[in-house]
């Protein structure tokens, strides 16, 4: 009897680890689509102005001069769509970000090549000086419509 136990138990373990070990979210969502370090740096008046953003599965990073202006956790993201029913060009997506603060912004980019360029904007509206208090009220409220994204920066990948 205690074989039979035994080997029941065994095969139970086997099983749950074989579940465990599955990719069960194996689609194109499954990895955010701009990881990596982006050159954002620009020319303006004729000095050079140098900067650039990071990003992880979870963690935004806005960098300028070598200095970290600050750090977001990345709380969603949709690698084929912008939010707000709004569309881009090319290859275009967004993130939710976290602030501190529990603040929540949205960040998109578009005209993505892979391992290359894209073209890249942060969420703001100078106005209302606006975030949101949601990751759905972000997703809904910041949109180009309502005055959150007036342009893009052309990055290169690092």
């Amino acid at each position: 009897m205690k074989i039979k136990q035994l080997s029941l138990f065994l095969m139970v373990l086997l099983v749950i680890t074989g579940f465990m070990s599955c990719d069960l979210n194996s689609s194109d969502e499954a990895s955010l689509a701009i990881i990596g370090e982006w050159d954002t740096g620009y020319v303006w008046d004729g000095v050079t102005y140098e900067s650039k953003i990071v990003l992880t599965e979870t963690v935004f990073q806005n960098y300028s001069g070598g200095e970290l202006l600050y750090s977001a956790k990345i709380v969603s993201f949709e690698n084929s769509g912008w939010n707000g029913g709004e569309s881009g060009e090319g290859e275009h997506g967004y993130i939710v970000i976290q602030f501190d603060n529990n603040k929540y912004m949205v960040l998109r980019w578009e005209n993505f090549i892979a391992g290359t360029s894209m073209d890249y904007s942060e969420g703001y509206n100078f106005v209302t000086e606006e975030y949101f208090d949601t990751p759905e009220d972000a997703i809904v409220g910041a949109t180009e419509a309502t005055g959150f994204f007036g342009g893009f920066s052309s990055t290169t990948k690092l």
